[in-house]
């Protein structure tokens, strides 16, 4: 397994966390736009509390967590996945 890509996107995310000169975190609370955050209960690439924290930075999003899948959750659950986005996007 090459590790090069999932190291590259780890040290890209601590560099949007703690990075004065790219962090995002900051500027998330003025977001003013309908958020949708999607996660998985066993998401062990971008585990759910990822996604809990992200919800709590922008005011006003919506966070579906699905039980018992994992990081391919569109995949696992295609039908559910994609009837959350299309009842969000109305």
């Amino acid at each position: 397994m090459n590790l090069t890509g999932l190291n590259r996107q780890r040290a890209a995310m601590t560099g949007w966390l703690f990075d004065p000169t790219t962090n995002v975190v900051s500027s998330l609370p003025a977001l003013r736009l309908p958020t949708l955050i999607l996660g998985a209960e066993n998401d062990e690439q971008e585990p759910a509390a990822n996604s809990s924290v992200l919800h709590s930075y922008i005011n006003g999003s919506e966070l579906l967590i699905y039980p018992g899948l994992g990081h391919a959750f569109p995949f696992e659950a295609p039908e559910r996945v994609a009837k959350d986005i299309a009842r969000f996007a109305r």
